[in-house]
């Protein structure tokens, strides 16, 4: 089975590469862990594979200085204001925009907390809330249980991988989601997308079922892949542009030379 795997990926990297020269270019390399079965699907089917990723060099490893970026940003901008029972004091205003769209469906409470960095420590912890704060402020994202219906809580290395993640966008797509508020939620126990359950997460973006139990490699590989789905819609469907089109003359995987998107 080994051998009838890495014969089928050798097959497919000649045609690859035959391709590629046509255009000037080798976007088909083999790593060394080709030696192992596993490693040849992963290739086939993503382009790449774990140690790939984890050892390029443009790629965030680490996850951000979140409570720094918190406790450093917006302060020219700073008002009072009460939220779900919070009477926020002197806080900046767009920490408190953030914190109103991840508590939209929360219970008011009876706080004794006047910033808003207390309010999520109050309601999640702080390993998890300042999480939920900092990928909605930054990047526009709400990651919060208590906006969306049938959705779950997040783990805190969930968000860890998320924040990674997001690190390895350019900088120009910092504030990516739409409106600054766009929807990323853990779907309901059970709920998978066109009942297949390997899908781990959409362009939407809505991770399933399979995203809890998936490992850090599949978790990040395939939001960076969905953030590219979401970057052509929010541009315009970029993916039906003469310039992606002609980018398409050299595969780079299996499932990415399937369909244009």
């Amino acid at each position: 089975m080994k051998m009838f795997l890495l014969f089928t990926l050798l097959s497919f990297s000649v045609f690859a590469d035959e391709i590629c020269e046509a255009t000037g270019s080798n976007a088909f390399e083999m790593p060394a862990e080709l030696v192992h079965a596993m490693d040849a699907v992963e290739l086939m089917q993503k382009a790449i594979t774990p140690t790939q990723m984890e050892n390029a060099f443009c790629k965030t490893h680490e996850v951000p200085e979140y409570d720094w970026w918190l406790e450093n940003h917006g302060n020219d901008n700073r008002a009072n204001r009460n939220v779900k029972g919070f009477n926020f004091l002197d806080q900046p205003t767009f920490l408190m925009d953030a914190f109103r769209d991840i508590v939209v469906n929360m219970p008011a409470r009876n706080s004794s907390c006047t910033t808003v960095l207390c309010a999520v420590d109050e309601i999640w912890g702080s390993h998890i809330g300042r999480k939920i704060l900092y990928i909605r402020a930054r990047h526009g994202y709400n990651t919060s249980e208590f906006v969306f219906p049938n959705t779950r809580r997040f783990l805190s290395s969930e968000l860890d991988d998320i924040m990674i993640t997001l690190g390895d966008l350019p900088p120009e797509f910092e504030m990516i989601g739409q409106r600054g508020n766009q929807r990323m939620t853990l779907e309901g126990i059970g709920v998978t997308l066109n009942g297949d359950p390997t899908v781990i997460a959409d362009s939407s973006i809505k991770f399933y079922d399979g995203w809890r139990n998936a490992s850090k490699f599949r978790r990040r590989y395939g939001l960076f892949h969905e953030f590219g789905h979401n970057v052509s819609f929010i541009k315009g469907k970029l993916d039906s542009s003469p310039g992606w089109r002609a980018l398409r003359s050299c595969p780079v995987s299996t499932y990415g030379n399937s369909n244009r998107s």
